[in-house]
């Protein structure tokens, strides 16, 4: 019996060993602030958001409320607008529900969730043709299976959700690697048991050889090999429930060895003229590397809307609310 006690309490040693080096607490970094000179931008856009980077040439922005074309092209070098695509509509290459862009060969690929079909934009056609239309490249058709938020992996492949209807009332979701075009898929990952169980939303990120899975609501980080197993996940206060205000992580961007994300840290109780919650926690960028080690926290002067990554020029393209320059460039050290 003393043997077997022991041997007990050797196996739970060992699992504390292993839940120690993959698992950790915000609360239990030693946190390293900086806050960055940043380079304010005279940009035009300030009611669209930033949606993705092209060839490290083109800044794309979308704007779902704009009635006749949802996105605008910038020349990434001079910052000046070039030219506005995709036509709000039901017709032939018009978008009703396309609110992603991603970037691919000479342009960028837009789903569009109600029409079920990707569409793909020629930037210098887009450019050159005020009455331009997309091409049609694919089809995700699939009344019981279709893709969720995704990140391509290169021209076709792409990661993300795939949730399959399992009755008028259910789902189940997981992470899959799939084919835009051929609508080919695998299974590269099951979500978090936990937030599964609340059918909770989250945010996705790619890079070649890691997942990064953002469980917003649950405030919880998760980093996946390609295998899909758990390399780093890191806890936030309200998933430890520590704290009941709206903590929540947004959504990853990696690039090269270097993981971002942005990290709210909270409502008040009262309510302005609109009737929505008052804005008063700080939102912060954290980084990491992409084994989920911490490297340091970013924080500007106003709090971020959003965000994207220039690693070429080892710069962060920021969104920030209620700001007189809402754009703004931030210099980081990549690992």
């Amino acid at each position: 019996m003393k043997y077997f006690i022991l041997f007990l309490l050797g196996v739970f040693l060992l699992s504390c060993q292993n839940e120690i080096s993959t698992h950790y607490c915000l609360t239990d970094i030693s946190e390293k602030v900086v806050q960055p000179e940043a380079s304010p931008l005279e940009l035009n856009e300030s009611e669209f958001s930033l949606a993705t980077v092209c060839q490290d040439r083109y800044l794309v922005f979308h704007n779902g409320d704009r009635m006749d074309q949802c996105f605008a092209i910038y020349d990434l070098e001079t910052l000046k607008p070039l030219g506005y695509t995709g036509v709000v509509g039901e017709g032939p290459g018009e978008i009703i529900n396309g609110c992603t862009a991603l970037p691919s060969r000479e342009g960028f690929l837009v789903v569009d969730y109600s029409k079920y079909l990707i569409y793909y934009f020629n930037i210098k056609e887009a450019i050159a043709d005020d009455h331009y239309l997309p091409e049609t490249v694919g089809s995700i058709r699939d009344h019981k299976n279709f893709p969720g938020h995704i990140s391509t992996l290169g021209d076709e492949t792409y990661f993300g959700s795939n949730i399959s209807v399992t009755s008028p009332s259910s789902y189940y979701a997981s992470f899959v690697e799939g084919n835009l075009f051929t609508g080919e898929t695998k299974k590269v990952l099951d979500p978090n048991p936990i937030v599964d169980l609340f059918k909770l939303s989250f945010n996705i990120s790619s890079s070649s050889d890691r997942y990064v899975v953002a469980y917003s609501k649950y405030h919880l980080l998760s980093i996946y090999n390609r295998k899909g197993e758990v390399v780093r996940e890191i806890y936030g206060e309200k998933a430890l429930k520590k704290r009941k205000r709206r903590f929540y992580f947004g959504k990853p961007c990696c690039a090269g060895n270097d993981l971002f994300v942005d990290h709210h840290t909270g409502y008040s109780h009262i309510k302005d003229k609109r009737g929505r919650w008052k804005d008063v926690g700080s939102e912060e960028i954290l980084h990491f590397d992409l084994d989920g080690n911490y490297i340091e926290t970013i924080r500007l002067d106003h709090n971020v809307s959003t965000f994207i990554v220039l690693p070429s020029r080892k710069q962060l393209l920021v969104n920030l609310k209620d700001s007189d320059h809402p754009y703004v460039l931030v210099p980081y050290e990549p690992v």
